[in-house]
């Protein structure tokens, strides 16, 4: 019941159709992956030297694009603390640093080594999917499908050591993966 809750109140922040009845078509996966990049970025203080006033707050994604488009879309217009929100598709390794929120693609879970590497000493919170051991692996947050929902999981560790402050209101609602 917590997950539908969250995943209906995620939707309604970013401005998704979202119905507990299944009136209207309910969001997709990566609709609502894509709002809850949004929200994670309402959630999370970054260093001044990182994120200055008014600067974009770019979320990026690296390797396949999963989204299809809902990214870009759910960030379109959005702004959060002053800082207009962009979408980056990155392909290189070099541009993971050039964000402030990073979404790496299963399709680059072989490349993390490298890219926790070249992160280190950057303040970037980094989200993936479809990895169980993300988190244990140095990741912050990792998505999981449980019943059919979106759920997630923290390492609120690793975000301080990146100099990040996640807040505990979203902290509270993170979920363990079911063994």
């Amino acid at each position: 019941m917590a997950a539908l809750t969250l995943n209906l109140i995620v939707a309604a922040a970013a401005g998704l159709p979202a119905s507990a009845q299944g009136q209207d078509a309910a969001p997709s996966e990566y609709q609502m992956k894509a709002a809850f990049l949004y929200n994670f970025a309402k959630y999370v203080d970054w260093p001044v030297s990182v994120l200055p006033e008014h600067a974009p707050l770019v979320i990026g994604v690296f390797g396949e694009d999963p989204f299809g488009g809902a990214l870009d879309e759910i960030l379109r217009n959005k702004v959060i603390s002053g800082h207009p929100l962009i979408a980056k598709h990155l392909t290189l390794l070099r541009e993971v640093t050039n964000c402030q929120v990073l979404f790496i693609s299963s399709s680059e879970k072989k490349h993390w080594p490298e890219i926790l590497k070249a992160l280190r000493g950057h303040s970037v919170l980094t989200v993936s999917e479809n990895w169980d051991q993300f988190t244990q692996a140095g990741g912050m947050i990792y998505f999981f499908t449980e019943e059919r929902r979106v759920c997630f999981d923290i390492n609120d560790e690793a975000a301080r050591k990146a100099n990040l402050s996640i807040s505990s209101k979203l902290i509270q609602l993170r979920r363990k993966p079911s063994a």
